[in-house]
Order: structure tokens, then C-alpha cells, then sequence
């Protein structure tokens, strides 16, 4: 065990070899940054519990291959997006991500997870795009409460019975104020009257108040006028809503 000790950094290949460790205990270390495959010699970890560090980001696929983990406990962290975590296939798996900075959830983060019995978000600014959305409502989420966009702030996803729940239920929740935002989306100045707009998703690009249009897939782009383009920023956004 870890726990409490001064610990700053860990070297890649620290685990190789541990194939029999079953519990990892690294909590209130100053740990900020977990390498990739770390992890992965860890083959029959079952407890994972490193609460109150400093770490905000996790790699891609940190637990790929862990297949007898049941319990991860990274609460009370610096941690800002969950990204896909990886094959994991044990009989079940709980994960408690409570009081980190989580904004999104990567669509694909527990694609690969086959028995994820619990997912706990309490006391995180989820910012409830639809990608966000789709995750939180695929799995069984607890505490998830949305931060952003403001007109739906305080909105809960914890399960209720229809004739007990809240008015901040997000079934009461109108589906226009959840969006489908583009990523990695960048402008370029094509001429004096053109703008080059290319981004990576979504599949759909919102432009208007009323119509849903252009569907370039991935890594295309479009042109559109600089007039259109600026006056359709001012009351719609890239994106598609969440229905």
C-alpha cells in the first residue's frame, strides 16, 4: 500500500511482473499522471482504490485487459473526461469517480466493459451534451447531475419512479436544450466572403432554428458565407440535438 505516502510519479513498467496482486492501494499520493498500460501485468487486480490525488487525466483504455476487476475507487481526484477505458470483462465492476471536475464522458468509455454494475458521478460538472447524455442514460449512473448549459442546471439522471420524480428529473427536461457538439472544429478563411469549416463530428450540423441539414461524416468540411455564418451563430449552435 501507497496510501498516504509522498509519491510523485510512476515509472511505466512499476507493476511487471505483479500478475498475482490482487489490491492496489494508492490514495492521497501526489500522483498527476498515470502512464499508459500501467496497469495491464495487473491481470487478476480486483481493487484499485487511489482517492485524493491530483491526477486529472486518465489514459486511453487504463484498465484494457483487467478482467477480474470489481472495484475502482478514484473519488475526490482532479479528473476532467472519462475516455474509453477498455476490454474489461469481469463478473462486475464498480467504478466511483465521485467530487473529481468530470465535464464528458468519451460515447465510447464502457462500450467494452461487460458487466459495469455501478458508475458513481456524484458531485461533478457533468456539461450534458448528448454524447454525455447517451452514456449517463446506457448505465446504471448515480449522483449524475448536469452543470451545463445553464437552462438545464441542477438536471438529475438517478433513477425514480415516474410518480415520485422530481421536476429536475431530465425526462421533464425538453430534449432541445441537450446538444450534439462538434469536436476538434476549426474555421478557415478560404476568401474575403468564405469560411471553411471542417470538424469531426457530429454526422449532422445544426444551422438554423428549424432545419437539420449537410450530413458530412467525419473529418469533412463545408463552406459556408461569412453573412450566413455569423448570423447563424448567434442563435444556433454546431451540433445535433439529443431526441
Amino acid at each position: 500500500s501507497f496510501n498516504g505516502s509522498s509519491l510523485e510519479e510512476l515509472q511505466p513498467l512499476a507493476f511487471d511482473g505483479l500478475t498475482s496482486l490482487e489490491e492496489l492501494y494508492l490514495g492521497s499520493t501526489l500522483l498527476e499522471v498515470v502512464p499508459e498500460k500501467i496497469f495491464q501485468p495487473l491481470e487478476n487486480l480486483m481493487t484499485l482504490s487511489m482517492p485524493g490525488t491530483p491526477l486529472s487525466r486518465l489514459p486511453r483504455a487504463v484498465f484494457n485487459g483487467l478482467n477480474n476487476l470489481s472495484l475502482v475507487d478514484m473519488t475526490r481526484s482532479e479528473i476532467t473526461h472519462i475516455p474509453f477505458i477498455g476490454n474489461v470483462t469481469s463478473e462486475s465492476l464498480e467504478i466511483d469517480l465521485s467530487y473529481n471536475k468530470i465535464e464528458t464522458i468519451s460515447n465510447d468509455a464502457f462500450v467494452n466493459v461487460l458487466n459495469l454494475i455501478a458508475l458513481y458521478l456524484i458531485g461533478n460538472p457533468l456539461g450534458c451534451e448528448c454524447e454525455t447524455v447517451k452514456v449517463i442514460l446506457a448505465h446504471q449512473v448515480k449522483g449524475a447531475v448536469c452543470k451545463y448549459p445553464l437552462e438545464i442546471a441542477g438536471t438529475m439522471f438517478d433513477m425514480y419512479n415516474a410518480s415520485s420524480a422530481p421536476f429536475d428529473y431530465y425526462q421533464y427536461v425538453h430534449p432541445s436544450f441537450i446538444y450534439c457538439n462538434g469536436e476538434n472544429l476549426t474555421a478557415v478563411a478560404a476568401s474575403l466572403n468564405e469560411l471553411i469549416v471542417t470538424w469531426e463530428k457530429p454526422e449532422n450540423k445544426y444551422i438554423s432554428n428549424s432545419v437539420w441539414n449537410f450530413i458530412p461524416g467525419a473529418n469533412k468540411s463545408t463552406s459556408v458565407p461569412v453573412t450566413a455564418f455569423t448570423a447563424a451563430l448567434s442563435t444556433a449552435v454546431f451540433g445535433q440535438r439529443y431526441l
